[in-house]
């Protein structure tokens, strides 16, 4: 009975567990800051996002464990991110590749990775 209940209660409370890039970026924000502290309002404002989209990237988070709750304080889960980085990211966040295109240089193009790959015979992916 209590894993109907939640079901129909997170229908209606419209709750997004899918992870998001945000996510992302704010594990490793988190991971960079170490044990300083931090609110959501301020690294909102140091990743050019509201504070509501940080509190649910960190929701997200917490439910994906990739964060773990240390009394009041939200804190990367060191192994399972480092797990999910080395192997899980790709398959989660799936680029899409498009016709060519003009843009900004990224991935292996980008100007700080681009001296260390190996040349491709492709065309390099750009955000557009």
């Amino acid at each position: 009975m209590q894993v109907l209940f939640f079901i129909r209660e997170s229908r209606t409370m419209n709750i997004d567990m899918n992870l998001k890039p945000q996510d992302i970026l704010l594990l490793l924000k988190l991971v960079a800051l170490g044990k300083k502290p931090w609110s959501f309002n301020k690294i909102a404002i140091d990743q050019g996002m509201s504070s509501s989209e940080v509190h649910a990237a960190a929701k997200r988070a917490l439910a994906a464990r990739l964060a773990v709750k240390e009394g009041e304080n939200i804190r990367p889960n060191s192994r399972n991110l480092q797990e999910f980085l080395l192997h899980g990211i790709e398959y989660v966040f799936v680029p899409e590749r498009g016709g060519l295109n003009q843009g900004m240089p990224t991935a292996y193009a980008s100007a700080l990775m681009h001296a260390q790959v190996a040349e491709v015979n492709e065309p390099p992916p750009v955000w557009p």
